[in-house]
């Protein structure tokens, strides 16, 4: 059951992109943003998004629109 939006296609569980991207050792952009966690982790590049996310902040889409809003008004 999936949503679409754009060109790109979401899961409940998260974002067909992000699970198809690379991943790499950093801090997670949405943990990062939107509660002040800098501790290095797995992350993926989401494409639709413009940011690093970790495993666990992918199926948040409420808090990566918030820190997606918090990007934009910066």
């Amino acid at each position: 059951m999936g949503v679409k939006s754009c060109a790109f296609s979401f899961t409940i569980m998260g974002c067909k992109i992000c699970s198809k991207a690379k991943s790499k050792q950093a801090a997670c952009d949405v943990c990062r943003i939107v509660d002040g966690n800098f501790d290095i982790k797995t992350v993926r590049y989401c494409s639709m998004c413009k940011a690093w996310i970790c495993d666990a902040c992918r199926p948040k889409y409420t808090k990566r629109a918030i820190a997606a809003l918090k990007r934009a008004t910066a």
